[in-house]
């Protein structure tokens, strides 16, 4: 260290000398601006890099319990040279401007059917969990994701496929009501429906349970299949009934079919029967069945408690499903938090520890941003300068501590 401030000393008094005789000095300027050499020294805190036998005797490098003596060199290396090559990177882009111009981040919007939501759906924290079969109440605010969810599964099932890493390999996503069918119940049918029920003694339970029905065989005419023989014939009126509805638009006869086959006590039981018959099915192929639902807020009205008795219903049914022990079908209802928080049922303790709360964090939010920003060639081509940068670091890095 003393070499070290001669030579520190020498060199401050050269640089003063030479700037004495090309520039005037201002009196007084020089004792004010001269460094403290002991406080620059200080500092400085210097990589002692020691000699040990037992790393020159080593037989195999790296030593492991040595590592730490060259750590902080490997450090250093990966900070500087991080730093260095982002520099050149940026410096020596002469577009910088263009690529800032060629970012876009457009609203996203999973009602949009016209929006790429296989590139913009972002993965957070809850995903894992909203991939446990048991999770059947999904809630949040509007706008949390809940629709990106459910357009996810049913539009961009290899992404979904992709991102659940395998869980989601043996099943099959369908659509119990949503804006995922063109033909579907509107606000109108469901206060028809609503009214309809209330004067034949009808339930919302059941009335759920026929449209459950009606989607299985609709869109699972090729895995689904009655009993044939004597153990079929009770089901002969239910499969014409539905059979003659058309699956290309919801119309007086589907509202009336369905009202039908929740009012009637011989088609009611004859539905339950049906749906175990699909559930052996299922399970017989070692599949499971997510059952979707969603706009559930904006297709019944609160007038008259429409909304709020079809609800109960959705999830009365979801409680029958599982007294009758069916396992391979399975629910998920997206729903805004505060909707179900105005709900009053009995049991309605049933859903704790089966609801998942849906929430955006500080790094999804930033994660989003990146999705969006990476659309951009340029802007992707600059990250994975970057990117192949940081690669050859870290090679760098570890073959300085094997050596």
């Amino acid at each position: 260290m003393a070499k070290v401030r001669r030579i520190w000393k020498f060199l401050y008094e050269a640089v003063r000398n030479r700037e004495s005789e090309n520039d005037e000095i201002v009196e007084g300027s020089s004792r004010e601006s001269e460094p403290d050499l002991d406080a620059s020294l200080s500092e400085l805190d210097p990589l002692v890099v020691p000699y040990l036998s037992p790393i020159a005797l080593a037989d195999s490098y790296p030593v492991p319990a040595l590592l730490d003596y060259y750590t902080r060199i490997a450090n250093l290396i990966d900070e500087e040279t991080d730093e260095l090559q982002r520099k050149a990177i940026l410096t020596g882009s002469n577009r910088r401007w263009s690529i800032i111009e060629s970012l876009q981040f457009p609203e996203v919007n999973a009602a949009d059917p016209n929006q790429p939501l296989d590139l913009l759906f972002q993965r957070t924290t809850d995903f894992e969990k909203f991939l446990d079969d048991t999770n059947c109440l999904i809630g949040g605010r509007k706008g949390t994701g809940k629709t990106a969810l459910y357009w996810l599964l049913l539009k961009h099932s290899n992404v979904a496929q992709q991102l659940a890493h395998g869980r989601l390999d043996s099943t099959i996503c369908l659509s119990g009501h949503g804006r995922f069918h063109v033909s579907r119940p509107s606000r109108d049918e469901f206060q028809v429906i609503h009214r309809d029920l209330q004067e034949n003694n009808g339930s919302w339970e059941a009335f759920w349970r026929a449209y459950l029905l009606f989607r299985v065989i609709k869109e699972n005419e090729n895995n689904f299949s009655f009993p044939k023989g004597k153990k079929g014939e009770k089901f002969v009126d239910l499969k014409r009934i539905v059979n003659d509805l058309s699956g290309e638009r919801w119309q007086y006869e589907h509202t009336q079919s369905l009202l039908q086959l929740s009012s009637d006590p011989n088609l009611l039981l004859i539905v339950k029967d049906a749906l175990d018959i699909f559930d052996e099915q299922v399970k017989s192929q070692s599949q499971k069945l997510w059952i979707l639902y969603d706009d559930l807020d904006e297709d019944f009205p609160e007038k008259d408690e429409v909304r709020q008795q079809a609800l109960i219903g959705l999830f009365q049914l979801v409680q029958a499903c599982d007294a009758r022990r069916i396992a391979s079908i399975r629910f998920k209802i997206f729903l805004r938090e505060d909707i179900w928080n105005r709900l009053s049922f009995d049991n309605k303790s049933h859903f704790n520890g089966r609801d998942l709360l849906l929430q955006w964090n500080r790094i999804d939010f930033l994660r989003l941003a990146l999705r969006q920003a990476t659309q951009s060639k340029d802007f992707k081509n600059l990250v994975d300068r970057f990117l192949l940068s940081k690669v050859l670091i870290k090679l760098m890095r570890k073959l300085l501590i094997e050596l």
